[in-house]
């Protein structure tokens, strides 16, 4: 029975003498996993741009930028904007550039201008929908080498916008609503149902009284207080914000009465697709369904906060 205690005995420290240790005595397994965990947190989220970057442009032609710029010329607003959210407005220049961004909508000699400079050009893909913005951000970060930054910008528009949807959707009833982009004497012109802002209207469940047109339309006082919105958004550019307000013969209007017309005053911004978008998506929805969130007096005229 000894010998046997003994040879047991032997055997066990034999066996933890020959068990592989780390040089403090850790566990290897706890180690190994504490190594991997540790190189998983340096390794980037967002891998950089590899360059030569290659895309589809605007045109349906092969793209490629050869480096990341040191300088962008841009003439499109919303790129512009999104470079500056991006991080690098301190690239943006107006002569000289390493790269000339160019809109969809350009011509094609516009681009073989730029490049007869021997200027770098690209012409990005169209961006006249929500979903389209969100890719012109994309592709813009990985021009840019802002990768990362240019995903948590769309990413956050697309949760923003889908959720602001989703809770307009269960806001019935849905109001009615009138754009005015323009006074004209007796006569209003109202958002048509193609314009950026028309759309946002839908998106919201709005009922927008001039969808039954297919161009700008041009609504007489009559038809504007027969028809009698529940909300009125006005642009800054109509110059007569306090007209409905103000005036006796409108004063009857619901949205008058209840204090519903609101200001726009960066019209242009709302009519341009870009990372601004969900800005004016919150702001029409708080003015349909949470006037509450907006303020103003009674017949007054809100504006969006401009940065």
């Amino acid at each position: 029975m000894i010998k046997k205690t003994y040879l047991f005995l032997f055997l066990f420290l034999f066996l933890s003498a020959c068990e592989p240790k780390t040089e403090t005595g850790a566990d290897p397994a706890v180690t190994a996993e504490q190594t991997e965990n540790a190189e998983t947190e340096t390794e980037p989220r967002f891998p950089g741009t590899v360059y030569p970057y290659v895309f589809t442009d605007g045109f349906g032609n092969r793209a490629e930028i050869e480096k990341k710029p040191g300088s962008v010329l841009s003439l499109s607003l919303s790129v512009s904007e999104t470079v500056e959210i991006l991080g690098e407005g301190g690239l943006l220049v107006e002569a000289e550039p390493d790269l000339v961004i160019v809109p969809f909508d350009v011509s094609p000699d516009i681009l073989d201008g730029f490049k007869g400079k021997g200027w770098e050009a690209v012409v990005l893909p169209k961006f006249e929908t929500v979903n389209e913005a969100y890719d012109m951000i994309i592709t813009v970060g990985k021009i840019l080498d802002r990768n990362g930054e240019a995903f948590e910008t769309a990413s956050g528009m697309k949760a923003e916008v889908d959720s602001l949807k989703d809770r307009a959707m269960w806001s019935y009833p849905y109001p009615s609503v009138c754009y005015i982009k323009e006074i004209d004497g007796g006569e209003f012109v109202c958002a048509k149902k193609s314009d950026y802002s028309g759309k946002i209207i839908t998106a919201l469940y709005g009922v927008n009284i001039a969808d039954v047109f297919d161009e700008s339309v041009k609504i007489t006082s009559y038809e504007l207080l027969d028809r009698d919105p529940d909300v009125i958004f006005v642009t800054g550019e109509s110059g007569n914000k306090g007209l409905l307000a103000g005036s006796e013969e409108y004063g009857g209007l619901s949205a008058v009465v209840k204090g519903r017309v609101y200001e726009i005053d960066d019209a242009e911004a709302v009519e341009r697709v870009g990372p601004r978008t969900a800005e004016y998506y919150s702001f029409m929805f708080r003015c349909m369904y949470l006037p509450e969130s907006v303020g103003g007096a009674r017949g007054g005229v809100s504006g969006v906060p401009r940065e």
